[in-house]
Formats: C-alpha cells, structure tokens, sequence
C-alpha cells in the first residue's frame, strides 16, 4: 500500500469554524496563544484576541523607546491583543522584572487597550515557575507590599476611563540638557472634555518628560 496522500483543504480551518460558531454564539470569544508572528494573520482569521509576546519581550528586554515603538501599531490591530506579563509559559513575573520594572510594565499592561491577562500567583509575587501538569507546588509566602501595589492598581484602573474612548499614544519630550524623556512612554484615554494619562518611568532612576496628551 502506498502512503496516504495529505490534501489541503479548500477552506482555511479558523476562517470556516469562526464565522459558524459566532452565528450561533455572537458573544463567545476566540484567544489565540501565538508566538510566532501569526498575530495580524490570526486577527484577520476572525480571532478576537492573540498573545502580545511582542510587547512582552520589550518589556521584559528592552527598553520604552522598544516598548513605544511596539505601540504605534494600529489601533484596531492592538485592541485584538492579549497583555501580559506573566503566563503558564513564562517565568514569574516577580522573577523576570525586578527592582520595580514590574510595577512599571504591571501598569502598562493594565492600561493599554485590548485584553488583559493576570496570572495566578502573580498578585502575590510568587517566583517558582510551575509546570500546568503538576499538581504540587512549594509554599511561597506572599509579598504584602506586592499584593497591596496589585490592589491598589486594579482599584486606580477599575474606572471606565481605561477602557472606553480610543486610546492614544503619547509624544513626550524633554529638555536640551536633559534628554532622559525617551526612557519614559505614556498614552491616554482622550475624552470631550479630559483625558486619563498613564506615564511610565521604565528607568531604575527618576526622569522627568514633557507628555503630550492628544
């Protein structure tokens, strides 16, 4: 017998199930985990929302002009994107951002438009990063002042402020003797008659910046 042949289909998989699932069920969800890319293509397959491991390695490895440059992209585009700083897949976040950086990227995260992502243990500050299929773990006391910076930043970003209205990025600028604004980013969440602004400070120092708010 000779090997069987594999043919592609006709229809694409995700562009033929999506549209049939959202006829009988308009509000169900569809997140896709991708990492390679796919993340534009996937949006336009028909799913609501992909893993932005972009902007987690900028974070996680760059610096805010790698994080800025990430967010000029398309609106549209970036509301179908997943933030996080810390998943299954990923070292915790306690571990990975240290010294503050993760209070910072916590913040952007939580304020970006699109869909946020907060992982068990991450409010606690846990640090041992464990496998999905094991069903043990060590015990890890929880960081008090980690948990209270969590609550009070869920309590701050609760507001509809951060997520209806379209949000925007914002220029900032510094001085002629002090250039240390490119290491700080912001966006805001224009409205009529304000706007809600999140700064972030991605130095271990203070830095100052003008921010232009739209």
């Amino acid at each position: 017998m000779g090997r069987p042949r594999r043919i592609r289909p006709a229809d694409d998989y995700w562009t033929t199930v999506i549209p049939a699932i959202k006829g009988q069920h308009p509000d169900f969800k569809f997140l896709a985990e991708a990492y390679w890319d796919l993340e534009w293509e996937l949006q336009q397959q028909g799913f609501d929302f992909c893993y932005d491991k972009k902007l987690y390695d900028r974070m996680e490895h760059g610096n805010a002009e790698d994080v800025r440059l990430h967010l000029l992209a398309d609106l549209s585009y970036q509301a179908g994107m997943v933030r996080f700083i810390e998943n299954h897949d990923e070292p915790r976040a306690a571990a990975a951002f240290p010294d503050g950086k993760g209070r910072a990227a916590a913040v952007a995260i939580l304020t970006l438009p699109g869909a946020r992502l907060l992982h068990e243990g991450q409010f606690e500050g846990a640090k041992v990063r464990l496998p999905v299929f094991l069903g043990r773990r060590p015990a890890e006391p929880a960081d008090r002042d980690q948990l209270a910076f969590y609550q009070r930043l869920l309590e701050a970003t609760r507001p509809d402020a951060f997520r209806k209205g379209a949000w925007r990025l914002c220029d900032r600028s510094g001085w002629p003797d002090n250039q240390i604004a490119s290491m700080c980013s912001a966006g805001a969440w224009p409205r009529t008659t304000s706007a809600t602004s999140s700064p972030i400070n991605y130095r271990q120092e203070a830095s100052q910046a003008l921010v232009h708010v739209p």
